[in-house]
């Protein structure tokens, strides 16, 4: 260090002497490690180049950058002024050079003349901003204003609004289900946001089924990934068709819902008459603009023989162009998604459309078109699945094998999967997969593979205890997945467990944490989640229940060029509810703080704090002839949590309502949602009609209607 001193006191001071303002601050700032790094010798310094005095020396310096605010798909107009460090009074030149990534409209270059007033010494920068565009700050360019030997370099950059949304659909046309065993049910979630985002899914399943466990998943912009939620179907529930659904929520408003179509097969009706049942039906839809193809949806369910079931459903479209899918889904018709599912005594197969898990680490999540076919004689079980992957090319193929002793299992799993599709991925594994049931509630398993994937491979390993009984609750997992999903695992690392207990009659407790670490291989790059929750609930009467949640989440997604960016929400909720009776009725709030990090490539770090407090209440009474209903709720966030200042929404209904009376007589409905953002934006109102009225030989008519 002590061989530097000299050359950098000596230009330091050239430097001062040429300009002394904030601007040549940032300029040494950049200077003194190029000198550092431009050292040649290690004993003596490298002599400086004689200046010539008559030629004066071109002085260039950086200031901070130009901001403003901006969403996506949008055209930014941005004025900037010639900064201070350029001398008056002299003609300015300047240049725009546009980064890589941005689309600058404006002029690349231009002159100001000397004689121009203050207020036109600056240039106008028209950029366009993409569709796409990630929240944060998205770089436009650089401008150089040059005046005599002076240059001043300006970044421009927008900080670009976040969005948060997403969709939900269901991951298949349709589900299979048997009285009195468990279900479950895959959606498929997906960020349409433009930044990383904690989704809560909600289930609501018919009454008497077994309540869905309330899941996360944290998702970047973009990415889709399918979750399965667990039910049980009571018994004797008999052979019917039901409609469970699932909420998708940021935060505390519900974004999208899904519906579930679900054929529950009650073996205890199998004494009906043999014989499959094919049905037709045919579906269409037409506007003012645009007319819609019709489509034919073909339903196949029923018994082949008294033990074995067949159920399935294909349609078809006249013309993909002009198929309207929204609007025939509004009306009962899911189109796509062909299968044909059979079920024996001990034995399972799936044509078409179909997908299964192979095991914790020899893949999970394997979907496509092909076939999967599962059965059990005696201790021992086996499942295999042959698919193409969905979009692209590739095969998706894998199987397992178990014993079962008294107590214990044992069994095999391996797997061969390619999608060279947009996903990008695959993976060779073979596995070793256990269970023990040591006693007392207790259920221990665990799992070893081998994995290959692209760009590298290793071996997994996997790990849980479980233990429920009428008052406890105990599960803990434990995955170590080389490749993580990138090679159909669910992360590199992930650790979960759920506690809880119940404590008489009146007081129960539950907690949760969960840890995840990715790192794809191929992409790079690395995602953290982690988050925990605490849920006390006290009955204070049979009817009447207090909840309280604290919840925590936070997460990290770091680009593999340098950038990252990350959230941590702290929430408590607290809810009085009522149900059963004639009256129902709930009101709770929810207190919560955002803090929301950005770290640029260049190693800056952004980091926004906002708080959010929300009220609600509702209630419900049933009368005889109809079911009235009434809720609200207001919530205020601070800048930077992604939702709106104020919000106030007021929602009122009425269902079932029956005005005449008979057995054809119509059922009508009505719903009024008022939301309003106090001011900030324009209110919206929606409401909606409806009826339902019986007609002769089991034929009804639905009537809707919504503004």
């Amino acid at each position: 260090a002590g061989t530097h001193d000299q050359v950098v006191a000596t230009r330091i001071t050239t430097v001062s002497r040429a300009r002394r303002s904030g601007g040549a601050f940032v300029f040494l700032s950049r200077l003194i490690p190029a000198l550092a790094a431009d050292t040649t010798s290690a004993t003596a310094p490298v002599a400086a180049p004689a200046a010539d005095p008559t030629v004066p020396a071109r002085v260039v310096l950086h200031t901070a950058p130009s901001r403003s605010g901006a969403t996506p798909r949008s055209v930014q107009v941005l004025r900037v002024p010639v900064p201070v460090e350029v001398p008056g009074k002299h003609t300015v030149r300047w240049t725009v050079r546009p980064d890589p990534r941005a689309e600058v409209l404006s002029a690349s270059d231009g002159v100001i003349p000397a004689s121009a007033p203050n207020s036109s010494r600056a240039i106008t920068v028209v950029t366009r901003v993409p569709a796409r565009a990630a929240a944060g700050v998205l770089p436009v360019g650089e401008v150089e204003f040059q005046a005599d030997t002076v240059a001043v370099i300006v970044p421009i950059e927008l900080v670009i609004d976040r969005v948060r949304r997403a969709s939900i659909s269901a991951a298949r046309p349709s589900f299979g289900a048997i009285s009195g065993q468990p279900l479950t049910l895959s959606v498929e979630v997906r960020n349409l946001g433009n930044a990383p985002d904690t989704i809560s899914l909600k289930g609501d399943v018919p009454a008497g089924w077994s309540s869905v466990r309330e899941q996360q998943v944290v998702l970047n912009p973009g990415e889709r990934r399918v979750v399965n939620l667990t039910t049980k179907v009571p018994f004797a529930s008999g052979t019917t068709a039901a409609y469970p659904s699932v909420r998708a929520l940021l935060g505390d408003s519900v974004i999208a819902e899904a519906s579930l179509p679900v054929q529950v097969d009650d073996p205890s009706e199998r004494h009906r008459a043999v014989g499959p049942q094919l049905t037709i039906g045919s579906s269409t839809a037409f506007g003012d603009s645009v007319a819609s193809s019709p489509a034919f949806d073909f339903g196949l369910l029923g018994m082949i023989t008294n033990s074995v079931s067949i159920s399935g459903r294909s349609t078809y479209i006249v013309n993909e162009a002009t198929v309207d899918r929204r609007a025939l889904y509004r009306a009962g018709a899911y189109l796509g998604g062909t299968f044909l599912n059979i079920r024996g005594p001990g034995w399972y197969a799936s044509l078409g459309n179909t997908g299964t898990t192979i095991s914790t680490l020899t893949g999970i999540g394997a979907f496509g078109k092909g076939v999967l076919a599962s059965g059990n004689r005696g201790p021992v079980s086996g499942t295999a699945l042959v698919a193409a992957v969905p979009l692209g090319s590739g095969v998706q193929v894998g199987g397992r094998a178990d014993y079962q002793f008294t107590k214990a299992s044992l069994g095999l799993a391996g797997s061969h999967f390619q999608d060279d599709g947009p996903a990008q991925r695959a993976l060779d594994a073979a596995g070793l997969v256990g269970t023990w049931l040591p006693g007392a509630g207790f259920k221990l398993s665990a799992e070893a593979a081998a994995r290959r994937f692209t760009g590298g491979q290793g071996t997994g390993v996997a790990v849980g205890v479980d233990r429920v009984t009428p008052k406890d609750l105990l599960s803990a997992q434990y995955s170590h997945s080389p490749g993580g999903s990138q090679a159909y695992g669910r992360a590199l690392n992930e650790f979960s467990g759920v506690w809880g207990r119940r404590f008489g009659e009146r007081i129960a407790l539950q907690s949760n944490l969960f840890s995840s670490l990715d790192r794809p291989p191929v992409t790079g790059g690395e995602f953290i989640s982690n988050g925990w929750s605490v849920s006390p609930r006290y009955a204070l009467t049979p009817d009447l229940a207090a909840d309280i949640e604290v919840r925590r989440t936070h997460f990290n997604s770091k680009n593999p060029t340098g950038g990252a960016f990350g959230s941590t929400e702290l929430t408590t909720y607290a809810d009085l509810r009522k149900v059963g009776g004639r009256w129902q009725w709930n009101a709770g709030t929810s207190v919560g703080s955002t803090e929301r990090t950005t770290v640029l490539a260049s190693g800056t770090s952004v980091a926004i704090s906002a708080q959010r407090i929300g009220f609600n209440a509702g209630g419900a009474v049933i009368l005889p002839r109809a079911v009235v209903s009434a809720g609200a709720d207001y919530s205020t966030s601070g800048a930077g949590s992604g939702l709106a200042p104020r919000q106030a929404r007021l929602v009122l209904g009425a269902s079932r309502v029956r005005i005449f009376s008979g057995v054809h007589a119509p059922l009508f409905r009505a719903n009024l949602e008022l939301t309003s953002w106090l001011g900030d934006r324009p209110s919206a109102v929606v409401a909606r009609i409806g009826s339902e009225i019986p007609l002769p030989s089991q034929f009804s008519l639905v009537i809707d209607a919504e503004r």
